[in-house]
């Protein structure tokens, strides 16, 4: 009777398997976890389990759910019926920086405010909001990309304010509290019509708590 050496893709822990039970499933003595002794397996060959979570890109058991890293619900996984969607999406108004904004009118005669503007016109095509049924989520950055997120379903605080600047260009900001985290807050400025994307997003932070689950 052959006996071949293998490693746990799990835990990597060495086992020794009688190749008469290619084909067969039984579990780990180590770890528990279910292996499927493959011919490719059998004959030494490395078994990969797992995949990249679409959301945070780290690795996760094929057969995953859910990731450990992030705690999304990973795509096709049934806990979505549907694919992730699109609600809002926008950049900050030019205008929500009238300082700047009117700095670089003034000095348009003496070249630098064609500088200041251009700066300014990069800042704001160069950062997105963006509102989905699942999450919030705010990039920025023009050679380095940053991206900023909170789901949901973490939310624990909404918040607008509109100061004088916003009240002379007509946008506000929204501040989203995640719970867990103390003192932090990602905010969505120079937002047009913020009334009505608090209103998106307190509508699909409800449809989520409510959305049934197989």
């Amino acid at each position: 009777m052959d006996v071949v050496k293998v490693n746990c893709p799990y835990c990597a822990k060495e086992l020794e398997i009688n190749a008469e039970f290619a084909g067969e499933k039984a579990p780990c003595p180590f770890c528990g976890e279910i292996l499927t002794f493959s011919a490719p397996m059998l004959a030494g060959e490395p078994v990969n389990l797992h995949k990249n979570c679409p959301f945070c890109g780290e690795k996760v058991l094929e057969a995953a759910k859910k990731c450990k890293h992030c705690g999304e619900f990973i795509e096709n996984s049934g806990e979505y019926p549907i694919p992730e969607k699109i609600l809002w999406s926008e950049h900050p108004k030019i205008l929500s920086f009238p300082i700047p904004l009117f700095i670089g009118i003034i000095l348009l005669p003496v070249g630098i405010g064609f500088i200041i503007i251009g700066v300014l016109l990069l800042k704001v095509h160069s950062t997105k909001y963006l509102i989905t049924d699942r999450k919030i989520r705010l990039e920025s950055g023009v050679f380095i990309k940053e991206a900023h997120e909170i789901r949901l379903k973490d939310i624990k605080a909404i918040s607008l304010r509109k100061d004088f600047q916003d009240t002379i260009a007509g946008t506000g900001s929204i501040l989203i509290s995640p719970a867990g985290i103390s003192g932090y807050q990602l905010g969505l400025r120079g937002v047009s019509d913020p009334e009505r994307v608090n209103t998106i997003i307190n509508d699909a932070r409800d449809r989520l708590v409510g959305m049934p689950h197989p």
